[in-house]
């Protein structure tokens, strides 16, 4: 028997057949256009990117508003000159004779002209006058400064009626505990002879780490931070007079009187290194201190 001719298979015929067979051959198709844009989703559960309004320690102190003065206290041996004012205000300080010297290793802030070190207070004899006398003691203020100590103790920076030496009256002070419970915390207090009141850390910084510290008073009352974060505050303790007649004050770093205060270390001095002090005549916010602390973090 003579079987008929094959005849060609039709196009869906013949992918029936193939895909019986477990083959598929694919020809030539058109490829879609590509896209240049990239879709990518970062999950990140423990860092927050943000923006940093400053870059360096040197623009958050010099740059913001109502700066009074601003002391990068980074120079070098010998230490020839006063304490410089990166304010553009020329209100310079000056260096004790004895017990302040230049420490080289690095300073708190990691960008800051190569991060050239700090003033290392001895402890003993060390301290930092600040400007000119102010003809009365602020009322609405801000004051700041970089430190780190292994040593818990000492007076970090405030007004006195003294620039150098022991002031006969003090007020607007920070200074650190060394002594039963207070070891390593801070205390911001102001007041007056009879009145006075005090925020404490919860926490204790003699831990040879590099710490920044703001204190802030105004009509909204008293407040503490410490690296970047409101540590403590008070609403009711707004301003206080200046415990002396006329009022008239300097600003002071690393050391001055403490009799009658609470809390006050053994050693009214400063032991360790310094940076970056500053004050300003109204109080920095919440958001402004935060800024200031991130400037000079990696």
């Amino acid at each position: 028997m003579t079987l008929p001719p094959l005849r060609p298979l039709g196009r869906t015929a013949a992918l029936v057949a193939l895909l019986a067979l477990g083959t598929v051959i694919v020809g030539p198709r058109a490829v879609p256009p590509t896209r240049s844009g990239i879709n990518a989703v970062i999950a990140n559960t423990t860092d927050t990117t943000k923006t940093r309004t400053w870059f360096t320690c040197n623009q958050a102190e010099s740059r913001t508003a109502n700066a009074y003065f601003a002391y990068p206290l980074t120079e070098a041996l010998p230490l020839v000159t006063p304490p410089a004012d990166i304010t553009g205000n020329n209100r310079t300080g000056v260096y004790s004779a004895l017990g302040v010297s230049h420490d080289g290793t690095a300073g708190p802030c990691v960008r800051d002209n190569a991060n050239t070190g700090s003033i290392l207070l001895n402890g003993s004899t060390g301290e930092i006058g600040g400007p000119a006398a102010i003809s009365a003691a602020p009322t609405t203020y801000s004051e700041e400064i970089w430190f780190k100590t292994g040593t818990a103790g000492g007076k970090l920076i405030g007004f006195g009626t003294s620039r150098t030496g022991s002031s006969a009256a003090v007020d607007r002070h920070i200074y650190m505990g060394n002594q039963g419970g207070n070891i390593g915390r801070l205390v911001f207090a102001t007041g007056t002879a009879t009145l006075k009141s005090y925020l404490t850390s919860p926490l204790a910084y003699n831990d040879n780490v590099w710490h920044h510290v703001v204190a802030t008073q105004s009509s909204a009352g008293m407040r503490l931070y410490v690296d970047g974060q409101l540590v403590a505050s008070n609403a009711v303790a707004t301003n206080y007079n200046f415990p002396t007649t006329s009022g008239q004050g300097y600003w002071r770093i690393g050391y001055d009187n403490l009799t009658g205060w609470s809390g006050v270390p053994t050693n009214w001095r400063f032991t360790g290194n310094l940076a970056f002090a500053a004050a300003y005549t109204r109080a920095l916010s919440a958001t402004e201190v935060t800024e200031h602390y991130l400037a000079g973090r990696p």
